[in-house]
């Protein structure tokens, strides 16, 4: 018996099983890092610094949120990844954590494309 041929509803548990997360999927994770730089064009013995914040990426957060997940069957085939791909979004949480910034998040949403996007609920 071919994985395709099965029930839609046993396929649809494989693919819940395979890709729900119980916790949020984390889509983007940042924050600010705060250092002290010296002035430029101040002499040595100037000691005046301003403080520099610098937006950082966790990309381990990202990782180890979906690290527990099957996501190479969404890569199967053309029928089973959009499948796959329909429970994945309309399912799942999705989270972006630090600093508000709507680039991530329209970044992310132009990414999955309009049918994924279409499966958020």
């Amino acid at each position: 018996m071919k994985f395709q041929t099965l029930p839609q509803e046993i396929l649809d548990k494989i693919y819940t099983y395979a890709l729900v997360s119980p916790s949020a999927i984390i889509v983007h994770s940042s924050r600010f890092i705060r250092t002290w730089q010296k002035d430029e064009g101040k002499s040595e013995l100037d000691d005046k610094c301003h403080l520099v914040l610098e937006n950082q990426r966790d990309y381990e957060a990202t990782r180890s949120s979906v690290q527990d997940l099957a996501l190479a069957i969404i890569k199967f085939n053309r029928t089973i990844a959009a499948d796959a791909a329909s429970v994945f979004y309309s399912q799942n949480a999705f989270s972006f954590e630090g600093p508000h910034d709507w680039i991530p998040i329209i970044s992310w949403l132009e990414a999955i494309g309009k049918i994924n996007r279409g499966h958020l609920t």
